[in-house]
Parts: structure tokens; C-alpha cells; sequence
């Protein structure tokens, strides 16, 4: 009996194109990508990182998403030609799960810490896998941060 191939491919055979910081910027609904910096995780709306690929032929890019610095949790990939991913894979347990993106629908997700209705942190990001014709959602892996390693909060800036 042939094992079937994994449609999750390995970036390690690709090449890296760069790798850059998130950061959530408040009131945004998308993630700003920097250039690395040393202390980006000690800044209070940094995410984590992600990194871009080609594959050998040069017909396909692909993302793959470290959250808070904690290991690689998510991918995306497609033609370069094509405007979206054609699919996507979350990290559960030591295996990949693959989600086409023909019925699924698949994100990072932030949420924001405030104090005193101002945003001073990002505390969790999610990956959700949604259904795409009903937008169910059918999973969602959560990757909390160290908020111990966060500087502390200034009260001149937060009042």
C-alpha cells in the first residue's frame, strides 16, 4: 500500500525571500509587516514572525507564521500568478493539517489588552479555520504570549 503525499509542502527546499516581524498597530484589522528588529519582543503589539519562500521553479510563493516566538503554527501557499493561497495548513500536535482554500477559510486572528481604554498589548493571536460557505468555524488554536516579558506599563502614556 502507497502512502498518500501530504499536500503541505516543506519550505525547507525553498527559498527564503525574507523574514519579517508582525506587529498588530491598534485600530487596524491587518498585521504590519517589519523589518526584524532585536528587541521585537519586547515590544507590546509584536506578533511574531513570518516567513516568505519560493519554491525551486519559482511558480510558487509561500508564508509560514511563528506566533510570539513559540514554533511555527500556520502556512499558506499558492501560484505566484494566482491573486490568493490555494491552501492552507495548521500545526496539530507534530502533524500538518492541510485546508483547501476552495471550503476553507483560514486566519490569524489578534486580540488586544487595554488599560484604561487604551490598547497596551497583544496577549494571544488565533488561528481559526472557518468553513467557507457557512463561515463555521471548525477550529481555532490559540497561542497566548508571555506578558511577563513585557515592559511595564508607563503610566504617563496610559491615562
Amino acid at each position: 500500500m502507497t502512502e498518500k503525499k501530504s499536500p503541505v509542502p516543506d519550505f525547507s527546499t525553498w527559498k527564503l525571500i525574507r523574514r519579517q516581524s508582525i506587529f498588530l498597530t491598534p485600530g487596524k484589522t491587518v498585521f504590519d509587516e517589519r523589518e526584524l528588529a532585536e528587541d521585537d519582543g519586547a515590544q507590546p503589539f509584536w506578533c511574531g514572525y513570518f516567513c516568505k519562500y519560493s519554491d525551486p521553479t519559482g511558480n510558487a510563493v509561500g508564508r509560514e507564521y511563528d506566533l510570539f516566538g513559540h514554533g511555527l503554527v500556520f502556512k499558506c501557499w499558492g501560484l505566484t500568478q494566482e491573486e490568493y493561497y490555494s491552501g492552507y495548513a495548521v500545526l496539530r500536535g507534530k502533524d500538518w493539517e492541510y485546508f483547501p482554500r476552495k471550503t476553507h477559510i483560514v486566519g490569524i486572528v489578534a486580540s488586544m489588552l487595554y488599560h484604561k481604554q487604551k490598547p497596551i498589548s497583544v496577549p494571544l493571536c488565533k488561528v481559526r479555520v472557518l468553513l467557507r460557505d457557512t463561515e463555521r468555524e471548525i477550529l481555532s488554536i490559540t497561542v497566548q504570549r508571555d506578558l511577563l516579558a513585557l515592559p511595564p506599563i508607563n503610566p504617563h502614556t496610559t491615562t
